[in-house]
């Protein structure tokens, strides 16, 4: 169902994020809390990487739209 690579060492538990989100009133299992958990991550990623790309002066993304895709 998933494809999801992790990189590096994980520091937060699904289980600290349902005791998180319950302390905030939002229940959910110990799938969507990976799901939640692993979607936080890859975006951190995707972010750490924009905030890099813009740091260095670099404007062209890594994958580029096909111009005839929109024509």
């Amino acid at each position: 169902m998933r494809d999801i690579r992790t990189t590096g060492k994980r520091t937060i538990t699904p289980q600290k994020v349902i005791k998180i989100l319950e302390e905030n009133g939002t229940i959910v299992n110990n799938t969507e809390a990976e799901l939640i958990l692993d979607f936080m991550y890859k975006f951190a990623n995707l972010s750490v990487k924009q905030i890099i790309r813009k740091d260095s002066g670099e404007n062209n993304p890594d994958v580029r739209t096909p111009r005839k895709l929109f024509k």
